[in-house]
Formats: structure tokens, C-alpha cells, sequence
């Protein structure tokens, strides 16, 4: 149920400041009397694929069981250490019980081309951050719901998850219960559900997960139990769109739950800082792998697409192969993986070869792959890399020995009768 406009009533008016234009104008009370947690923020979209301004909102759900007028409630964003505050005073609006209500950076007047917004704030709380920030929803100074937020994917809500049935603000307080909505378009390409009950979707953080229909923890990978083996950053079969990929070799029995993969941008320093979070591997369904799989994220899951990248599993047992959300550049880039923000593995890459993955071999060199796969490209994507051949460069007047490793001087004839 959408959120309907109320007519502004006498008795409203005489127990409610108004300003010059009738709308309410910020007090101790909101023109109903609102308690904590009695509405609750449920959906946040943020991060546009074009401008963010005027295309941002955030969805408020009435968890009571009585009707509310919204009408001097305040609208409060800041950054994520509570500063930079930017507010909005609500006109009247009236939520029904379980109604929600979808507030955007528009103008009002401008708001009947957006048929997914029912209120428009404007210009008055300026864009979301994108990487981290705070909503927050007040009558007065008294705090109704708070949401503290972080890394909002592009073109996708961060949405409370639909396992919490009814939405509170309990659940609210922690962001890893929210999660990217994967199904419903709202607008064009663009995912989430405002209005709407969310879909039922794994949290971002997640600390258990079903198996065989029970319950238990995430067996949580460590550090060292996961790594990137391989990346395939310019397919030449087909395109960057569908063909780029990369692979995860996993070197201990771990669930995928929760598994993070990020930019590494090379920096000043020796090594990479990790970038911002770009997917996390988020399931309902426990994802167990075992020591010696291989998973593998590509473009688009479809071999016929992908230029021959199938499913290491076979379909048999955890799923191996997932989508890749987020492009792979040429040159200069690096990835990592991790869990719950911290940083397993990184793998950086100065340029790549056209059709040929770059791979890290069991001894931690690098090359590139000579195998073909699928549709001609050079990679091992699901399967164990080959040896990469090492380079060894000998000095001047020294040689290998016959054990094949030694690097000696070389023992010159010195007398005669030392050669025949």
C-alpha cells in the first residue's frame, strides 16, 4: 500500500504551526504523535546510473497499527560521523498502517513523472554519499528511526531484507541486514521495490545461512583460504561486457556467504589499497566449497555468451560459477577478495594480453595462461593453472649447474691438458 496526501484540517492547523505556503514548520511534535521506532526505513536508492540529483530516494514504512500524519516529521541526512546535517520538514502526509511511503530529491511539482515517488523533498538534503552516510527520521529532537549506511551499489536499493516480516527498527540498526535488490526493475535497468514489501534476499553480512533446510552458521572463510588465481580482463572471442572474468581457488573447506570482492587501485605505496567493495557473494542457501575448488565470476553465466566459461561443478553439488558485477579494466588495475571488509588476497595486473588470462601458478608466479578454452581465448577459468616457466637470468661469466638450479661461475681451463 502507497502512502495518500492528506487535506490539511482546521484542527490540525490550530495544534500545528504552519508557514506562509500552509506547510508545516518544524516544532517539538509532528502533527501526529510519533514514537521511536514506530516508522521505519526500509529501502535506500542512491547511486544512480546517471546524476544522482533528483533521481535519489529512501523508503518509510508505518510499522503501528495506526494511522499517522507525517506532517512536521523532520528528514535528516548527514555524513556517516553525523556531520554536514541537511534537513527537510515533511508537509502533511498520511500513512495507513503498513503503508509505505517513498520520499525523492525532487520537486514536488516535478513528482507526477516519477510514478515510484509519493513525496518530494527536493534539493534540501543534496545528494546521498555514495560509499557512507546516516538517515535519519525526527519529530523535533527526538530520534523515530535511524539507518547508517554503506557502499550503495550502483543502479541497485539496499533494501532491508524481506526474511524481517513486519520491517522494524531494531533490524534497521544494522546495515548488514539490508540487501541489493536483484529482481524487480523500478525504472528502466534500475532495481528495487519502493512502495513495496522487499524481496525475501540475503543480507549483505550474513552469519548463517540454510542447509539441507536447517539453519546454522557460515563457516566463515579465514585468511589464506581463498585467493584469486586467474583473470581474463580483454576476452577476444567475444565482448568485455559478457566474456571478462575471474577465478577464486579456495584452499579450505569455507562457505561463499558473505565472500567480498573489491577494486584494488594501485597507489603510491608498494601494495595496492583495497578499493571500495563492489559485489558481495550473498545467498539464503549455504554455498559450501572445499579445498581444491575453483569459482569462478564471469560477465555473463551464459557459455554461449561468454565465449565457453561453464560451471566447474557441473552442477553437481555448490554452484562454481556466479555473475561478475563489475568490469575489469585493460591495464593498471587489481581486484581483491575478503570478508566483512577485511582483505584476503589482492591480485594487480599492469597490463593484459588480448584473449589470454593473467594466472598466478602454485608457486606464485605470474603469466599468462597458454590453454585454449571454449571459444579460443587463452585461460584455465574452473581448473588448476599451468606452471608458469621461470626466466632465469644468468650473469656474465657464471652458469646453472647439472642439478638445474644452481647458478655457479664458470670453471674456465686453466692448465694445459685441462681440455682434449
Amino acid at each position: 500500500m502507497r502512502a495518500t496526501a492528506a487535506i490539511a484540517a482546521l484542527t490540525s492547523t490550530l495544534l500545528f504551526g504552519c508557514g506562509d505556503d500552509g506547510s508545516p514548520i518544524a516544532g517539538e511534535d509532528c502533527i501526529s504523535n510519533i514514537g521511536e521506532g514506530e516508522l521505519v526505513i526500509t529501502e535506500i536508492y542512491g547511486n544512480s546510473p546517471g546524476a544522482d540529483e533528483g533521481n535519489e530516494w529512501f523508503e518509510i514504512y508505518n510499522a503501528t497499527s495506526r494511522t499517522l500524519n507525517v506532517g512536521g516529521m523532520l528528514l535528516v541526512k548527514t555524513n556517516d560521523e553525523g556531520e554536514a546535517r541537511k534537513e527537510h520538514v515533511m508537509r502533511e502526509l498520511v500513512l495507513d498502517p503498513g503503508d509505505y511511503v517513498v520520499v525523492g530529491g525532487i520537486l514536488e511539482e516535478f513528482r507526477a513523472k516519477f510514478e515510484y515517488i509519493d513525496y518530494g523533498y527536493g534539493p534540501d538534503l543534496g545528494t546521498l554519499g555514495n560509499t557512507a552516510g546516516r538517515l535519519m527520521l525526527m519529530c523535533g529532537n527526538d530520534q523515530i528511526d535511524r539507518v547508517d549506511y554503506i557502499d550503495l551499489a550502483e543502479a541497485k536499493s539496499a533494501q532491508l531484507s524481506g526474511l524481517i516480516s513486519p520491517p522494524n527498527a531494531i533490524d534497521n540498526d544494522d546495515f548488514g541486514n539490508f540487501c541489493l535488490a536483484s529482481q524487480n526493475a523500478f525504472f528502466a535497468d534500475e532495481l528495487g521495490t519502493p512502495g513495496e514489501a522487499n524481496e525475501i534476499c540475503a543480507p549483505l553480512t550474513q552469519d548463517d545461512c540454510i542447509d539441507n533446510g536447517m539453519q546454522r552458521a557460515v563457516n566463515k572463510a579465514q585468511a589464506g583460504d581463498i585467493e584469486i588465481a586467474e583473470i581474463m580482463a580483454n576476452p577476444d572471442a567475444v565482448g568485455d561486457d559478457v566474456g571478462e572474468w575471474l577465478e577464486l581457488r579456495i584452499n579450505a573447506s569455507i562457505d561463499l556467504n558473505g565472500i567480498q570482492l573489491g577494486r584494488a587501485e594501485p597507489d603510491t605505496e608498494e601494495e595496492p589499497g583495497p578499493g571500495e567493495i563492489r559485489q558481495t557473494l550473498a545467498a539464503i542457501e549455504c554455498l559450501p566449497v572445499t579445498a581444491g575448488d575453483y569459482v569462478v565470476l564471469v560477465r555473463s553465466t551464459d557459455p554461449g555468451e561468454n565465449g565457453g566459461v561453464t560451471d566447474p561443478s557441473g552442477g553437481v553439488g555448490t554452484p562454481l560459477l556466479y555473475p561478475l558485477d563489475f568490469s575489469l579494466t585493460n591495464s593498471t588495475d587489481g581486484v581483491y577478495v575478503g570478508l566483512a571488509g577485511a582483505v584476503y588476497d589482492v591480485f594487480t595486473y599492469a597490463s593484459s594480453s588480448t584473449g589470454t588470462a593473467t594466472q598466478i601458478d602454485l608457486e606464485g608466479d605470474f603469466c599468462d595462461a597458454t590453454e585454449v578454452y571454449g571459444a579460443g581465448d587463452e585461460g584455465t577459468p574452473g581448473a588448476a593453472n599451468g606452471e608458469c616457466e621461470t626466466v632465469v637470468i644468468v650473469p656474465d661469466g657464471m652458469c646453472i649447474d647439472s642439478d638445474g638450479t644452481t647458478i655457479r661461475a664458470i670453471n674456465n681451463p686453466t692448465n694445459v691438458g685441462d681440455v682434449l
